[in-house]
């Protein structure tokens, strides 16, 4: 029940939220309405995103402290940076600007330190880095998460509000057929019964 290691939290939560993640991206693929596909991305984009930068806090602060991080945590590491470059352009790319400007606010105070701090720990040179940039990378990452959680919360009511928007439509749709379907049916009936009428005319004649 005690946390021996920054890295130990990293190593249980990490594979169950890529699971979770993964499902999600999943889904996005089997929908096949295209705007609908678009926001399930959306949200993939941005928890793959969010989940790559939030790994990579008990092994770098690790990789800080000791200046070298095992094998495995070295790979779940620089997983996390490489996955956090690859996902936060297609967040950008599918969030709504207001969304992705919560992150841009951080970027701007602390992204050049947290650039520098991650290099330092991807070199896994052996050297320690000092008590000031560990107390730095922990500041970074108290700021990152805090604007993380902004982020995931502003996507997600984006895209239930994007969802709710769809089902509206889907619906006025669907009475506006059925309307269409109903007066269409009254006409074949009175043209039925006009034609019916005509023929049996005819036949009485």
């Amino acid at each position: 029940g005690v946390l021996k290691s920054p890295n130990e939290s990293t190593k249980a939560v990490s594979p169950a939220a890529m699971i979770a993640v993964d499902l999600i991206g999943t889904s996005s693929a089997v929908v096949n309405d295209p705007g609908l596909s678009r926001r399930i991305f959306a949200l993939y984009a941005t928890l793959e995103f969010i989940e790559s930068a939030l790994v990579q806090r008990g092994s770098g602060e690790v990789a800080l402290r000791e200046g070298r991080l095992s094998p495995e945590f070295f790979v779940v590491f620089t997983r996390g940076v490489t996955h956090n470059e690859t996902f936060g352009k297609l967040f950008r790319a599918y969030v709504p600007p207001e969304v992705a400007r919560y992150y841009d606010d951080f970027d701007a105070a602390d992204g050049r330190d947290l650039a520098q701090l991650r290099a330092f720990a991807l070199a896994n040179a052996g050297q320690p880095a000092s008590a000031a940039q560990v107390q730095r990378w922990l500041e970074i990452n108290r700021d990152i998460s805090a604007a993380l959680d902004k982020i995931l919360t502003a996507t997600v009511d984006w895209v239930g509000a994007e969802g709710d928007a769809m089902l509206g439509a889907a619906r006025r749709d669907m009475w506006i057929y059925l309307g269409i379907t109903l007066i269409a049916l009254f006409g074949v009936i009175v043209l039925g019964r006009k034609v019916l009428r005509t023929v049996r005319d005819l036949l009485g004649e």
